[in-house]
């Protein structure tokens, strides 16, 4: 394997170090667990006269490698750019359960000339310490697999006796019976949920004056029950729409009715395709089949009708998320007023839409603002400044095609680099066996079985990232579309379709705030985007002294600032 030269830290004044540390799942972040990894490595550090830059921690399985952002975005930009001479953690395996992860990890490191340091465990760079980390990774992911094993076994065995595997929090309207086995009836809650399918299927109240009831009678909610008086403590139509949907009340219930699959890389929730069903009883009735569907009737007509849905979307530029709310930064929707006539003047009046924040109310966590403003007035107002953006196409062009700072492509470049280097380790066993015999020749065999297990994994990780990878230039193509057509149309941005307006916009990383008319304290609204570009934009400022006479909007200050929602090309 090639050898890399690392500095002596004996001899390097001062040594820069960061750190890392890690936890598998958020029952442990509010433990002692981070903390205890920050400190020792602290310790550490300030032993030998270190300057320790920052400790990065996350809470992640460290099974796996590109979905740790702080791992990749903090310390393997680091270490990419050379900006420290050690990677310091408290034990091997916060940096990862995986052999193949670690070996890229590590083979980075080395290619920077960055060491990497344990606090628990002091091995060196020596042929025989890299021989005992890897003994180490090696330890870690066979206990993974073993954690892995004795759940499923624990888990099937439940299936297999017809009981619930009885994980989490129970469904509202039940308690966990004996051992987590089954539901047994939690008579206060089941009264809510008969009152609820009551009031819904008998009464034809919606979910939404459902959901104000229970508000008003101050009925708590599960998080209620576990003290929690922010917003997740408050009934939503959508919760409500959960619950009417449950089969579960009628005492129709399944094992496994979800999987997790990766998909390019990702963890993604799909339906499981064996999903069993549980014996009778396990699940107690709480609701009449017929109210059951009942409810579920109900429920398809609402979805038909519903007004919800945008008849005329390209009136409405800003749609979708790109205006939002500035006192709870809720994207706000468009409401359409119905027109009504005006016996007094003899005519039908037309009123304009609005985008309005949908998110207001007394419930804690809730806007109690409530912004609006009419949509074709802002939808001008934003296009006006990006044209004015757009003229400056050079700096536009500059912050568009930058590179991408921790990409898919750096990660594809050090897997390739790591493959390369095992295939020439490989040869060179294979070259160094012939002259062996006996036990060395078996041990010699069984390394490079190891190393050939290892590009395999390695040429695994290669096919999993080269999607991305291309994923990414994929965006970079759409950026250079996007570039020839401003090109283009230089000087009559006028003529662009609403869908060019809109990737234009996304693009930019427009974002528009949105503020009540009244209130002194801020603008009208502000008009942000991606800092690069909006921190050089000059937007005039118009000041009127009265309402526009349609509108019945402000035309106060625009004010391009930072804004901190992502900024991302793939936007």
């Amino acid at each position: 394997m090639t050898q890399y030269e690392l500095p002596d830290l004996t001899q390097t004044s001062p040594v820069y170090a960061i750190g890392y540390a890690r936890i598998s799942g958020d029952k442990q972040k509010d433990g002692a667990s981070l903390e205890t990894q920050t400190a020792a490595m602290r310790r550490y550090c300030a032993e030998r006269g270190w300057v320790l830059l920052d400790v990065a921690q996350e809470v992640y399985s460290g099974y796996y490698l590109m979905e740790r952002k702080v791992l990749s975005e903090q310390v393997r930009t680091v270490v990419r750019e050379r900006q420290a001479h050690v990677v310091i953690v408290n034990s091997f395996d916060r940096l990862s359960r995986d052999q193949t992860h670690s070996a890229v990890l590590y083979h980075e490191m080395m290619e920077n000339g960055v060491h990497l340091v344990s606090v628990t465990e002091e091995l060196d760079n020596s042929p025989f310490g890299t021989f005992l980390r890897q003994a180490i990774s090696f330890a870690a992911e066979l206990e993974r697999q073993k954690i892995i094993e004795r759940a499923a076994r624990g888990t099937q065995n439940r299936v297999d006796k017809g009981e619930m595997i009885g994980a989490g929090v129970p469904k509202y309207g039940y308690s966990w019976g004996e051992n987590n086995k089954c539901y047994v009836i939690n008579e206060d809650e089941a009264k809510i949920v008969r009152e609820i399918f009551e009031r819904y299927v008998t009464h034809g109240q919606s979910l939404r004056a459902i959901a104000k009831w229970l508000n008003e009678e101050k009925i708590p909610t599960r998080h209620m029950r576990r003290g929690k008086t922010d917003e997740s403590g408050s009934w939503f139509a959508s919760t409500l729409r959960n619950m009417i949907a449950s089969e579960e009340y009628r005492g129709i219930g399944y094992n496994r009715t979800l999987k997790w699959v990766r998909v390019d890389g990702r963890r993604k929730r799909t339906e499981h395709p064996n999903p069993t069903l549980l014996p009778d009883g396990v699940v107690p009735r709480l609701i009449s089949d017929d109210m059951w569907y009942a409810a579920q009737a109900k429920r398809a007509v609402a979805k038909v009708e519903s007004p919800r849905n945008n008849r005329e979307p390209e009136e409405c530029l800003l749609r979708g998320g790109f205006i939002i709310c500035g006192y709870c930064n809720r994207v706000m929707q468009v409401a359409r007023a119905r027109n009504y006539y005006d016996k007094s003047r003899g005519r039908t009046k037309h009123r304009k839409a609005q985008y309005v924040c949908n998110s207001g109310g007394e419930l804690p966590g809730r806007c109690s603002r409530r912004a609006s403003m009419m949509i074709d007035f802002i939808d001008n107002e934003v296009w006006v400044a990006v044209k004015e953006l757009l003229e400056n196409l050079d700096r536009v062009r500059e912050v568009l095609t930058a590179p991408v700072v921790n990409g898919v492509a750096a990660h594809l470049l050090s897997v390739e680099s790591q493959i390369a280097d095992t295939k020439a380790e490989i040869a060179r066993r294979v070259q160094d066996m012939a002259g062996f015999t006996g036990y060395a020749r078996e041990l010699t065999v069984a390394e490079i079985n190891r190393l050939e297990k290892q590009l395999k994994d390695l040429d695994g990780m290669r096919l999993q990232a080269i999607p991305e990878a291309k994923q990414e230039e994929s965006v970079q193509r759409d950026i250079e579309a996007f570039l020839s057509w401003c090109l283009t149309f230089k000087g009559n941005y006028d003529a662009a379709t609403y869908e060019e307006r809109r990737r234009a916009l996304r693009h930019l990383g427009v974002r528009v705030l949105v503020y009540q008319e009244s209130d002194p304290d801020r603008p009208r609204y502000k008009i942000t985007g991606k800092p690069e570009l909006f921190a050089r934009l000059h937007l005039k400022k118009e000041e009127t002294d009265g309402k526009q006479a349609t509108d019945s909007v402000h035309t106060s200050s625009q004010i391009a600032t930072r804004y901190p929602l992502p900024t991302s090309r793939a936007m």
